[in-house]
């Protein structure tokens, strides 16, 4: 991995588990620093995306994250 350059934020890891049979697109989003985020629908996607954002932008703001 490269270094990230002096403030800035490291790079986030998120994951996506999808359920290849749902219509619309379905599954749970996952990244380390918060909660699972189930969503239903492309909208909903994005939104939990922006949550996962959201909480490992808060992570990385804490003094003791590391």
């Amino acid at each position: 991995m490269t270094e990230t350059p002096r403030g800035l934020r490291p790079p986030a890891e998120i994951g996506l588990l999808i359920d290849l049979t749902g219509d619309p697109i379905q599954g749970v989003l996952r990244h380390p620093h918060g909660a699972d985020k189930p969503f239903a629908g492309w909208m909903a996607l994005v939104r939990a995306l922006e949550l996962a954002l959201q909480d490992e932008r808060a992570h990385h703001d804490r003094p003791d994250a590391g």
